[in-house]
């Protein structure tokens, strides 16, 4: 699999699941949007996995909430 040039976001990012699925992607050439209730697990993974603010983009979000979603893929919009 070839991810070179592709965003993925990853939810849970802060978790081991998360941390392992993303590790999968960038392995892979992908740019990650770790994605987290808790930013600071988000950036504990990106961290973890030796990422960069450009390879490893943390962004907190609630996925049962609506308007916390929106906001969050303007954020990665924003960024990418």
């Amino acid at each position: 699999m070839n991810f070179t040039d592709k965003v993925v976001i990853v939810t849970g990012a802060g978790g081991d699941m998360g941390r392992a699925i993303t590790k999968k992607f960038t392995d892979n050439g992908a740019k990650a949007v770790l994605m987290d209730i808790r930013e600071e697990a988000a950036a504990r993974s990106a961290a973890m996995l030796g990422l960069d603010a450009e390879h490893g983009f943390c962004v907190k979000v609630d996925v049962s909430d609506e308007e916390s979603v929106k906001a969050a893929v303007r954020a990665v919009m924003e960024k990418y």
